[in-house]
């Protein structure tokens, strides 16, 4: 699977205890051209694949209660890099954007150094600064979709 998409689902009943399904995805969530799939969909000879996996991504989203990005190198919005009023670098409209029209209202996301914009419908709620070696720390922010 190269590891561009992977889902494993858990749900269904532990000890008579009904649990919810969690997915998990590892992989590029947006349905907007990356320079990374513009390569290997050039190298797929079947387009109904990466159509697939746009469909199943969307469904994700589409059903998303709460999203977890690793988002520290993600680009910011190029128009707005910092918002002065949060204190925080802006996620660029490729995600926030893309991620408000495809989750449901009341989604929660959390990302990390970078927040999503409020202009898309994300109101931050909180932010919180945790230890990560690789970069000298990290803080988490946390945004709920209230379109």
């Amino acid at each position: 699977d190269e590891g561009l998409f992977s889902m494993n689902s858990f749900g269904g009943e532990i000890d008579g205890d009904s649990v919810s399904r969690v997915t998990f995805h590892n992989g590029n969530a947006l349905l907007v051209d990356d320079p990374y799939f513009a390569q290997h969909n050039a190298q797929d000879d079947n387009h109904d694949v990466n159509e697939n996996r746009k469909n199943s991504i969307q469904s994700i989203l589409s059903q998303a209660k709460l999203l977890f990005a690793y988002s520290t190198v993600w680009e910011t919005d190029s128009m707005q890099p910092f918002h002065q009023d949060m204190q925080a670098m802006i996620l660029s409209p490729k995600w926030s954007q893309t991620l408000a029209s495809l989750c449901p209202r009341g989604c929660v996301a959390i990302a990390t150094d970078r927040a999503l914009n409020p202009e898309h419908g994300w109101r931050l709620v909180d932010r919180m600064d945790v230890e990560n070696p690789s970069v000298w720390g990290s803080t988490g922010y946390i945004s709920i979709l209230e379109k």
